[in-house]
């Protein structure tokens, strides 16, 4: 998929034997990648599930550990910038599954903080943007679905069988379509919303270039 997507990867494929360009570099790409999204997923948690950092959404979660947990939620505690949003961390799980996310101010202004801060890599620091100049749909429900999944037990990992994998690209093509829905529907009515009670402005013409493999083109 990578060389299909990548005009100068196919040329050079092109002077190989059929796959065999592919076959000798399968293995190095796929590590790479796992790698990187590894190291992509450890920020998202850093900047999202950490108590050191402003834009956490809970407190108590726990980094380490090699295996889930059976303690499922055990110590988590939402965040005392959520407690006039959410209860319970079911009920955040279920907001970031949904097409509600932007109906809550603070978690929408949280999600986009954490966004703007520069923390993620590839990112700068940014003044208040709207959402859609900041990360594509697919790229806001691949972050969502990560912090849905993490918040579901204490030091999660994913489960690496081809039942879970599907279950993952199935529960984010869903999420893609509801991102989508909110885009249309309350984006702007949320932006506004975080500025008039933030006092800043729109600081940013920056769009994300970035695609996910495998998402309907009409998400980037």
């Amino acid at each position: 998929m990578l060389i299909k997507r990548t005009p100068s990867l196919r040329l050079i494929a092109e002077k190989y034997a059929r796959n065999e360009f592919a076959t000798t570099y399968a293995g190095i790409t796929k590590l790479a990648a796992n790698n990187e999204r590894s190291a992509q997923i450890r920020q998202i948690r850093k900047v999202y599930l950490n108590d050191d950092s402003d834009y956490s959404f809970i407190t108590g979660y726990k980094f380490g550990g090699t295996s889930n947990s059976p303690t499922r939620t055990k110590d988590m505690r939402i965040s005392s910038a959520l407690r006039n949003e959410f209860h319970t961390i079911d009920e955040l799980r279920e907001c970031l599954l949904s097409p509600e996310m932007y109906n809550f101010p603070r978690l929408f202004d949280l999600f986009c903080a954490g966004l703007e801060s520069g923390r993620i890599r590839g990112t700068k620091q940014l003044g208040r943007t709207p959402i859609e100049k900041l990360i594509t749909v697919a790229h806001e429900a691949h972050f969502r679905l990560e912090l849905w999944y993490a918040l579901a037990i204490q030091a999660y990992r994913h489960d690496p069988s081809k039942t879970a994998r599907g279950e993952r690209y199935d529960k984010h093509h869903t999420l893609c379509g509801f991102v989508a829905q909110e885009r249309r529907e309350t984006a702007s009515n949320a932006f506004k919303h975080r500025c008039d009670n933030t006092q800043e402005s729109d600081d940013s013409d920056a769009d994300s270039s970035d695609d996910d493999t495998g998402v309907n083109e009409e998400f980037y």
